[in-house]
């Protein structure tokens, strides 16, 4: 199934790592699994709503997703379509994929046929995408803003406390990290049902 690849797509690397002994290329190695995390996620929700638009697959429950568009690009053509007057798109825009309101917009003007599950598991809650996405912008672009809002979030503003954040058992032992990824793993399954 189109749908089971989708996911695979999204967990076929381990995002897991050990924090026990972390020196300085731990930090960056940890770094770079937080931002490819929110990456392979926004490449998922990306997938997952274009995919759908287009249809000619089956969900895992067995819908079958009528044939709407030719094309990812001509499905991404028509999103930017419903956009008009003051909030017309350009030709090369593309929504925050990784945003649930954004995707679940897109996912609304593509008027996909499964957007009830595609929609109930992107937004489901609690979700980790809000502390992910600030950690994630601190670890990436380091700037005052991105430490601002992080702090505002998260409640830290630092780099080493967000190392510490990022690595923090959570109930059951497993890292914040790992928690994490394992909800927006379970977000991905239930969204392909």
């Amino acid at each position: 199934h189109a749908s089971s690849r989708i996911v695979r797509g999204f967990t076929a690397h381990p995002t897991e790592f050990d924090t026990s002994t972390c020196s300085d290329a731990h930090g960056l190695t940890r770094e770079a699994a937080l931002i490819q995390l929110q990456d392979r996620w926004n490449g998922f929700c990306r997938s997952l709503i274009l995919r759908s638009a287009v249809g000619g697959i089956r969900t895992l429950s067995g819908l079958n997703l009528v044939r709407a568009y030719s094309s990812e690009a001509a499905a991404l053509q028509a999103l930017r379509g419903t956009f008009t007057g003051r909030d017309r798109k350009g030709a090369n825009w593309e929504p925050k994929w990784f945003d649930p309101s954004e995707a679940i917009d897109a996912a609304s003007r593509l008027v996909i046929p499964n957007y009830a599950t595609v929609s109930a598991a992107l937004g489901a809650t609690p979700s980790p995408l809000e502390e992910l996405r600030c950690v994630r912008n601190f670890f990436a672009h380091r700037g005052a803003l991105a430490a601002t809002t992080m702090r505002r979030v998260v409640g830290v503003g630092c780099t080493l406390d967000a190392h510490a954040y990022v690595v923090a058992p959570q109930l059951g032992g497993a890292t914040r990290f790992e928690t994490w990824a394992l909800t927006m793993e379970r977000q991905a399954r239930a969204a392909v049902v």
